[in-house]
Parts: C-alpha cells; sequence; structure tokens
C-alpha cells in the first residue's frame, strides 16, 4: 500500500556538455578540469579530463528526491591536482536558467569567474527537473 502523504519525486538532471576557453593552472602549465555542481546543499562532480582546455564530458549528474525553487544552481570549474589541494578556476551561480516546470530541458552556456571577477572559462549544460 502507497503512501498517502508522499507526492512525486522531483530529480534535478544536470547534463555537464563542455567547456571551453581554459588558461593554465598547474606549475608546469596545462590543466586538468572537472567541474563540481551544488544544488540545495548537495554536490556532484563530472570525472575529470587530463590536459584538457577544452574539454568534452557530456556527462548527467543527477540530484534525487529535490524540487523546484529550492535556490540557485552553482557550477563550479576545478582544475584537479594529485599532490595539492584542487585549484579553483571559476564558477557561476544559475537563477535565471533554470528550468520553471518539471519535464522542461534549458540549454545553458555561460561563463565562470574567478578570483578577481575575471572570466575564466565559459561552460554548456542541459538542466532538467523530471518528475517519477
Amino acid at each position: 500500500m502507497g503512501c498517502c502523504c508522499c507526492g512525486p519525486k522531483t530529480t534535478l538532471r544536470v547534463n555537464v556538455i563542455k567547456a571551453e576557453g581554459l588558461g593554465d593552472h598547474d606549475v608546469f602549465g596545462g590543466v586538468d578540469p572537472f567541474i563540481e555542481v551544488e544544488y540545495d546543499g548537495k554536490k556532484r562532480k563530472t570525472s575529470k579530463k587530463k590536459k584538457e582546455k577544452n574539454p568534452v564530458w557530456e556527462e548527467i549528474l543527477e540530484f534525487e528526491n529535490t524540487g523546484l525553487g529550492r535556490g540557485p544552481i552553482t557550477v563550479r570549474l576545478m582544475d584537479w591536482d594529485m599532490v595539492t589541494a584542487n585549484d579553483f578556476i571559476g564558477e557561476a551561480q544559475l537563477t535565471n536558467q533554470l528550468p520553471t516546470t518539471v519535464n522542461n530541458i534549458v540549454d545553458a552556456n555561460f561563463n565562470v569567474v574567478g578570483k578577481g571577477s575575471k572570466e575564466t572559462g565559459r561552460v554548456w549544460v542541459k538542466i532538467e527537473f523530471s518528475q517519477k
């Protein structure tokens, strides 16, 4: 018997497509980028791409049991480092680019901003809230 108090489950899907225009961030040049997406207090990460200034991921990050309107989506571009802490490249707070209804996919591309308000690359994503 189902629970009468539980409504449909909402899942946020962020398809991280690609990034472009990344500069050198490692000591000897190059960059090993990955994307971290944060929504509703939860974080998900893509895989890292070794020595890629224009990485392509095509990876879907899912946030289950969430809902519309729980704040912005933060997209953070990071440089993976084996020995030291990962380096921050830049981030963007997505508010206007979010879907306003379920089962509606929004294509978004935006600049990420690093330290000193400097644009440090551009990211492409597809965002969808779906219900089951």
